[in-house]
């Protein structure tokens, strides 16, 4: 083997503006509403083998399909896990966090410069303000790379 072809090819995402909203409710309707109008579940619908790593925790478990995983999370207002998904073009990266505190977080990724290299904190922004509108809250916030634990604790403990 020639050493160019031992070489590590990494897909390396660009630094992303993560936007995310703290939800007034914790259901399967908010949770489904969300998936389909942001989640491509073309692979994940049909997959039985989800795995869950709880916040806080070294190790994670298998939780079988993503209905059964969506479950776990509602079943206790203080499971605390994240779900990431594909998204649906414009390739928006939504994800879902079950806040300890018995919220749910619902969040987009967009990629903080344009390929030109122009800032998009306007279609953030733009995002952010859409989110909030469609799922009524007042709470949400934009930040260049931030892990969903991190962006629940920028939320008031008992924001309901």
């Amino acid at each position: 083997m020639r050493k160019a072809d031992r070489t590590l090819s990494l897909d390396v995402m660009p630094p992303g503006l993560d936007i995310c909203i703290a939800t007034r409710e914790r259901t399967l309707t908010c949770i489904h509403r969300f998936l389909s109008a942001y989640a491509d579940l073309s692979e994940d619908a049909v997959r039985d083998d989800v795995k869950v790593r709880p916040t806080g925790s070294p190790e994670g478990f298998v939780s079988g399909t993503l209905a059964n995983t969506l479950a776990y999370g509602l079943a206790q207002a203080d499971r605390a896990f994240t779900l990431y998904f594909r998204g649906q073009p414009p390739h928006y990266r939504p994800m879902l966090y079950f806040s300890p505190h018995g919220r749910l977080l619902l969040g987009l990724s967009v990629e903080a410069c344009t390929p030109e290299g122009a800032s998009n904190d306007a279609q953030a922004e733009y995002r952010l303000q859409r989110l909030k509108a469609e799922f009524h809250t007042e709470y949400g916030l934009i930040a260049l790379e931030l892990p969903p634990e991190e962006a629940d604790a920028e939320f008031a403990p008992h924001l309901f």
